[in-house]
């Protein structure tokens, strides 16, 4: 896996969801903070195998899981277009699915 391909795609993530106004960000920055530490200092950080295991839950675990997300104006999101922005969000978690399992 590469580590530094999974936070790019979180970063992308990230800034795309704060721009719709979904606060589903904050939680994938969580995640990629831990693993930007390990990227630094491997040296001094353990490999992250559970914030990885949790990154993979929250993203792809079913029910309230970024896989489950759906962008909406009326679900509040500030979108031009709800269906360009759903299929960004498509494009993005296929690229994170693909980073985490390379």
């Amino acid at each position: 896996m590469n580590i530094e391909k999974v936070c790019t795609t979180l970063k992308e993530l990230e800034d795309f969801l704060q721009s719709c106004g979904e606060e589903y960000s904050s939680i994938l920055s969580k995640h990629r903070r831990t693993l930007e530490q390990y990227i630094t200092d491997p040296g001094k950080y353990p490999f992250p195998l559970e914030t990885i295991s949790e990154l993979k839950k929250h993203a792809f675990g079913g029910m309230g899981s970024l896989n489950d997300l759906w962008l909406s104006k009326e679900n509040g999101h500030t979108l031009d277009d709800e269906s360009s922005a759903n299929e960004k969000l498509d494009e993005l978690r296929e690229r994170l699915k693909d980073a985490l399992r390379t």
